[in-house]
């Protein structure tokens, strides 16, 4: 019973520092491999969107609001990535940028490519 136990805990939330203090703890056992599994889910940070299981997901994942970017109605560009964290109520932000992608895989947020042209200037105008 306690081996079923134990499949329940999601070794791949833990922080990766801790799953190699305890992997190098542990004999061989079933316990073990399951800490060296999620070891091999840390050092695919590439591959994590495409190998989410239950075992990788919170129970119950927190709710935020993310904002990206955006134009003011005075035409002024933003360039603000912030979060709401709704169980913390407190906003945090991430680097000032602007003209990034934005898209949402797997419950992964990702923000590709941007700049830090907040004057307007275009990279596809023919002069300034």
């Amino acid at each position: 019973d306690s081996l079923r136990m134990l499949e329940a805990v999601r070794f791949c939330l833990m922080e990766k520092h801790v799953l190699q203090r305890l992997h190098s703890r542990l004999k061989q056992c079933p316990l073990r491999e399951s800490v060296a599994a999620a070891l091999r889910y840390h050092s695919q940070e590439l591959w994590q969107p495409v190998m989410q299981t239950p075992l990788t997901q919170p129970r119950c994942s927190s709710q935020c609001i993310v904002g990206f970017g955006g134009m003011y109605s005075s035409s002024a560009l933003v360039d603000n990535e912030e979060r709401f964290q709704v169980f913390h109520p407190s906003w945090d932000r991430a680097p000032r940028m602007s003209n990034m992608g934005i898209a949402v895989l797997n419950n992964f947020v990702y923000l590709i490519g941007g700049d830090k042209n907040t004057s307007g200037f275009r990279a596809e105008a023919r002069c300034w």
